[in-house]
């Protein structure tokens, strides 16, 4: 009915319980509170005698009791129905969703790390990093959790800012190859020493130190909350 699970690999914690135990339990407050409801008609003779001898019985007390018990299972059932089904409903759409439209999550990562380490893309790479920002962008692609879709959001903002910084600041490297089937891109290659620059600039080393800065915050950041859109399908169960 109920159960705890750990992935060590990815550090999520997840609690599972049945569809039904919560129906279930709200069944069982509401016979409960039923049943006190079903005091015996001696007991309120019981009562009045004891009144008589100075001692106070109170047959009260199980009608407040069951209806609160009544209460609480009504609300359980409700929450049951009204809440539950309806974000089960949305997780099932969810995953069929992506099933049809997988999430290419290792090349993201992969599309990170080569613009962090080398301060270069290929344009196949950043093909898959804009189809996955816009993946579930448009209104009939949008998830309907709404914490999945709101982590989405959060990558989807922090993807553009980074996507308009390499559009602005990375060009074809080598030009030679600008017409290939998957053309290099670099950060300022005529700022590089290591690339286009033939000869030491000061001023160009300090304005690409300055955009390698900027680079790596806009990726760390990305990156961030990307992982934590990837938890959260991991948790759900969409991806392993």
């Amino acid at each position: 009915m109920f159960r705890f699970s750990y992935t060590s690999k990815h550090g999520n914690f997840s609690f599972f319980y049945s569809k039904n135990i919560i129906f279930k339990i709200g069944l069982m407050f509401i016979g409960g509170g039923f049943a006190l409801l079903n005091t015996p008609l001696w007991m309120f003779f019981v009562a009045f005698a004891a009144s008589k001898a100075g001692l106070n019985i109170d047959v009260s007390t199980n009608y407040y009791l069951s209806v609160i018990l009544i209460t609480i299972g009504i609300m359980l059932i409700a929450f049951k129905f009204l809440y539950l089904n309806k974000r089960n409903r949305f997780i099932e759409n969810d995953k069929k969703m992506i099933d049809r439209s997988p999430v290419e999550f290792k090349k993201i990562l992969a599309y990170f790390e080569q613009l962090q380490k080398d301060h270069s893309y290929y344009s196949s790479m950043d093909d898959t990093f804009v189809q996955a920002y816009n993946q579930f962008h448009n209104t009939n692609q949008s998830l309907q959790d709404k914490k999945s879709n709101s982590l989405f959001r959060a990558f989807y903002n922090d993807a553009i800012e980074l996507h308009f910084f390499v559009q602005r600041y990375f060009f074809p490297f080598p030009e030679s190859l600008h017409y290939s089937s998957d053309c290099k891109y670099c950060l300022l290659p005529d700022h590089n020493i290591d690339r286009a620059m033939l000869f030491h600039d000061i001023d160009k080393s300090r304005e690409y130190e300055k955009r390698a800065n900027e680079l790596k915050s806009l990726v760390q950041k990305t990156e961030t909350s990307y992982n934590s859109f990837i938890n959260r399908l991991r948790i759900l169960g969409y991806i392993l």
